[in-house]
């Protein structure tokens, strides 16, 4: 396991895996910053992430919110990696691992698996999995944008894209 520099993320299938709930403008950033550095991007809402004490919406309603996001955004969505775009991943997992194991099994491709600044201090603690996996760390810059708890809690707004239907249907309260 290394921490990677943006520079060696060229090429690389890099995986944005996280709870996504709800996906928004810091997401999106996210995903902008990782196509910018020529990086085959995935991105892997996680069933339900074991280290959050809050239980996630259900898993179909945010992949379809981070569908509606992205399009909106105009972020190339495809379903296969072997097309030209960001992958939205379908397979549900809990634990980074189980997701690393999927992809090598399915695709018979090594990845990256991205972390925001945040959980730097989070990694040796996950270190004995990903040296046992061989994954690499890429940490993300910090973006001054609102954390999707903070839009949870209504300190921040919805993403546009999902703005309406979130009011409509009263998602998040």
């Amino acid at each position: 396991m290394r921490i990677l520099r943006s520079e060696e993320l060229r090429g690389r299938r890099v995986v944005y895996g996280g709870t996504f709930d709800p996906f928004g403008h810091n997401h999106v950033a996210v995903v902008r910053h990782l196509l910018e550095l020529g990086a085959k991007v995935v991105i892997a809402p996680t069933q339900q992430n074991p280290f959050k004490t809050t239980e996630a919406r259900d898993f179909l309603l945010r992949f379809n919110l981070i569908y509606l996001v992205c399009t909106y955004e105009n972020i190339p969505l495809v379903a296969f990696p072997k097309e030209e775009g960001v992958v939205l991943e379908t397979f549900r997992y809990q634990r980074s691992r189980e997701f690393v194991e999927y992809w090598r099994g399915t695709y018979e491709e090594p990845v990256v698996w991205s972390i925001g600044p945040d959980l730097v201090d989070e990694v040796a603690r996950w270190s004995d999995g990903w040296v046992a996996e061989n994954v690499d760390i890429y940490v993300t810059p910090d973006f001054p944008l609102p954390h999707a708890r903070d839009v949870r809690e209504g300190r921040a707004p919805f993403h546009p894209a999902i703005a309406a239907l979130v009011e409509k249907h009263a998602l998040y309260r």
